[in-house]
């Protein structure tokens, strides 16, 4: 019962704010790495571009650049011995918002979508939640705050390949993901 009245609080329409069809938003974030706290290896950043198709509905491509640790099988004198490294990931998200009820200055959305990530050598696909909302502070100009959530499991062995991937040891990390920046609307 909560989370319907949640919703029907967010979708509520506002006649005070409402993008006009064709406009576009670009923003660059900062992310939580969700995979390591190693201080030269936290830097996790991306871009998003995002169309609105109507006041209310938008679609959105974003891509991220994230390091992960990455675990390889070698063969070696005393047998197959496991070899990690630090790699970077750049998964593409793909998206479709709602843009909810909302003031002049604050402009929240709920969404969905795919992501699609190479891991490996082999195409990985996870399905996202996302909300999030831009606090105007011009009419071109804004701050973003934006969570995700990750859903789907990666297969626990990618066979043929030296490189076993494990959803510990190389992985997206937790399956959630917060980011802050800035963004210009035209």
């Amino acid at each position: 019962m909560r989370l319907r009245l949640l919703l029907l609080i967010l979708f509520i329409p506002a006649v005070t704010y409402a993008q006009s069809a064709g406009t576009v938003r670009l923003s660059g974030f900062e992310l939580e790495n969700p995979q390591t706290s190693n201080a030269p290896y936290r830097q996790a950043y991306g871009g998003e571009a995002e169309y609105f198709l109507s006041a209310r509905f938008s679609a959105a491509v974003a891509m991220s650049s994230e390091r992960t640790v990455l675990t390889r099988f070698v063969p070696g004198a005393l047998g197959v011995l496991p070899e990690t490294s630090y790699e970077r990931l750049h998964p593409i998200d793909v998206l479709v918002r709602y843009h909810a009820a909302d003031g002049a200055h604050f402009k929240p959305w709920i969404g969905g979508g795919t992501r699609f990530i190479r891991v490996a050598g082999h195409d990985n696909v996870r399905e996202i939640l996302d909300a999030g909302a831009t606090i105007a502070l011009t009419k071109h100009f804004g701050i973003d705050l934006e969570a995700k959530r990750l859903y789907g499991q990666r297969k626990p062995d990618v066979v043929g390949t030296s490189i076993k991937v494990h959803d510990g040891d190389f992985d997206e990390g937790r399956t959630r993901r917060l980011s802050a920046g800035l963004s210009w609307t035209f």
